[in-house]
């Protein structure tokens, strides 16, 4: 927009320039008429003056014949007042020529004025637009900074989402090390727990007629008795019905034994919660064995299907029974 502006007032002066140069031309050409037109007044003037001269000594002469010719003095005498009249006719013309020089001098001192002044305003606008030509020299010299800058700019951006590239794939690459490294930290921690429990089953850490699994005690009493009974017994032994909170330990372990009994999970108000007082989150219930009123309590069974070995019971129903207690181990 500014270079545009710029260039419309470049345009402008250009225009205003050819104007002024044409009043000039047109002064100068009033001024070489009003000088022609001076100098062949000048020239009349001097063309008067001789023609005075010369009436002047033929009027001399004419004074001799008349001395000779005293017959002849009075056409001489009004010959003589002729030409004084056009004598003073001539200085009547000669002063009005002189008024006319005065008058013809003060328009040529205006006109000189005058060009004084107009060569005064057109080195203003000659320094004008030297100016402005500098100011638009200092534009293009800002742009092409700021486009040198521009590009210094685009090429740091680019750099930079390069390198924001690079640290994306980094970043992507650690977290695909990261999660190998969980998974092989996990499969490292089954390892270490298989390894750990099959030296704890090595060592025998469970009392006899225990089985150990995964850091527990397990025993099946083969004594049927209430649900409540069965757990009162198990908790004389340091222990409590069995709690079944991890599928390994139901698919793996519970469902491997030939007998099934009473487990430490019991209902109140229509909620299944176990002895340890955790509510039960997964169940492996027979189909359709999990909603009667009366049938509170629950016991695993020898099933096919490991997922499918809990059945509901009423609480005063006799049935083997499992009892469960934590080992400590280093």
């Amino acid at each position: 927009m500014e270079e545009e502006q710029l260039r419309t007032d470049i345009s402008d002066l250009a225009i205003e320039r050819k104007q002024l140069q044409t009043k000039t031309d047109q002064l100068q050409n009033s001024n070489s008429n009003l000088t022609a037109e001076r100098n062949q007044l000048q020239t009349e003037r001097d063309q008067l003056r001789t023609s005075n001269s010369n009436l002047t000594v033929e009027k001399t002469q004419l004074q001799t014949k008349t001395d000779q010719l005293e017959a002849s003095n009075s056409n001489l005498t009004a010959e003589r007042n002729q030409l004084q009249m056009e004598k003073e006719q001539l200085k009547t013309n000669i002063s009005d020529m002189a008024l006319e020089r005065k008058q013809l001098q003060t328009i040529t001192d205006q006109l000189q004025t005058n060009n004084s002044y107009l060569t005064a305003e057109r080195n203003q606008l000659q320094t004008e637009r030297n100016q402005q030509k500098m100011e638009k020299e200092q534009l293009r010299t800002n742009i092409s900074d700021l486009a040198i800058e521009r590009k210094q700019l685009q090429t740091i951006t680019d750099q930079l989402q390069t390198s924001n590239y690079n640290l994306t794939a980094e970043r992507n690459q650690l977290q695909t090390e990261r999660d190998q490294l969980r998974t092989s930290n996990s499969n490292l921690t089954v390892e270490k727990n298989q390894l750990l429990a099959r030296i704890l089953y090595l060592e025998s850490p469970c009392e006899t007629g225990w089985t150990y699994f995964s850091y527990r005690c397990y025993i099946l009493k083969r004594e049927p008795n209430s649900w409540n009974e069965s757990r009162g017994v198990c908790q004389s032994l340091g222990a409590d019905l069995v709690v079944i909170d991890t599928e390994e330990e139901q698919q793996t372990f519970i469902s491997q034994w030939s007998e099934g009994g009473w487990i430490g999970l019991s209902k109140e108000n229509q909620t299944w919660t176990w002895v340890d007082n955790t509510e039960l989150c997964t169940g492996y219930w027979v189909p359709g064995h999990t909603n009667s009123d009366s049938e509170n309590c629950a016991v695993f069974l020898r099933h096919a299907n490991p997922k499918t070995t809990w059945q509901d019971y009423t609480c005063d129903t006799g049935h083997y029974f499992m009892c469960e207690k934590n080992i400590q181990h280093y």
